[in-house]
C-alpha cells in the first residue's frame, strides 16, 4: 500500500493479487460508493495488470453525476461549469450532515 500526495490531493494505492476479477472489485467499490452522500466523495479507479483503468463504462454503468447540477460530472469539470467554491460548499455540507448523524446515534 503506497500514499501519495499531488496537485489532485491525497490518495491510496492498493496492488492487488493479479487472479482477482477486476470487473468485480469495481462493481463492489461502485456499491460502496452508492452507500451514502459522503462515500459519494470518494473516487475509487481500477486498474488490471496491463494499467488499464477499468471504468464504469466496462461494466454499463451511468457516468458519474455532477454533485451540483446532476450533468457528467467530466463535462462539468473540463468546462468549469460550477466555482470551486460551490464545489466545497457542497462537500462541506455532506461532511457535517454525515457528523451530525454519526453524533446523534452515539
Amino acid at each position: 500500500m503506497q500514499q501519495i500526495y499531488d496537485h489532485t490531493g491525497d490518495y491510496l494505492i492498493i496492488v492487488l493479487p493479479t487472479n482477482n476479477n477486476y470487473l468485480n472489485i469495481k462493481q463492489l467499490l461502485l456499491n460502496f460508493e452508492t452507500t451514502s452522500q459522503t462515500y459519494q466523495l470518494l473516487d475509487f479507479d481500477v486498474y488490471n495488470q496491463e494499467l488499464q483503468t477499468i471504468s464504469r463504462n466496462d461494466l454499463n454503468v451511468e457516468m458519474r453525476k455532477c454533485y451540483l447540477c446532476s450533468s457528467p460530472a467530466k463535462l462539468c469539470a473540463r468546462g468549469k461549469v460550477h466555482l470551486v467554491s460551490e464545489l466545497l460548499c457542497y462537500i462541506d455540507n455532506v461532511i457535517e450532515k454525515e457528523i451530525e448523524q454519526n453524533v446523534r446515534v452515539k
